[in-house]
């Protein structure tokens, strides 16, 4: 709701399904570099390019998970920028039944504390539990903030 507020994504692979034909680039350099890394992988979900645009102010995104079902999740980090990856201690719980923003607003209370913040430095990759919350910040003095978000089993 705010004019300022607003960033680019484009989405290669979702729920199974390819979307963009940029996809077969992508996919095949991800199983190389999850492999040189050693972190395995049985499934990609999703693969999610976001260009954030700066902001004149401090803003956080607001915090939450990608998926309600059991997934891991890799940032990886195209460019260097400020706009810090917040990740927060509390996690989604599954069991719950409701939605991630009903359980973060209800259950949590949107009382969240933060575990840590990273920095993207181009190429570095973030690797978390599909479950924790977690937040971006837009960039205030880059021009701007680019990601692959990654999810997978």
């Amino acid at each position: 709701y705010n004019i300022y507020d607003y960033s680019f994504t484009h989405v290669t692979l979702r729920d199974d399904q390819v979307i963009s034909a940029g996809h077969q680039f992508i996919e095949p350099l991800m199983v190389v570099a999850f492999d040189n890394i050693r972190v395995p992988v049985n499934k990609f979900l999703r693969f999610r390019f976001a260009l954030q645009m700066p902001m004149n102010s401090k803003y956080i995104n607001e915090a939450h998970v990608d998926d309600t079902l059991p997934h891991q999740v890799a940032i990886f980090y195209i460019n260097n920028s400020d706009g810090n990856t917040i990740l927060y201690h509390e996690h989604y719980d599954p069991e719950s039944k409701i939605d991630s923003s009903s359980f973060r607003n209800n259950v949590l209370q949107n009382k969240l504390n933060i575990q840590h913040e990273i920095e993207p430095k181009a190429n570095r990759i973030l690797l978390f539990d599909g479950f924790q919350y977690h937040s971006s910040q837009r960039p205030q003095h880059n021009h701007c903030r680019v990601v692959l978000n990654i999810n997978f089993i």
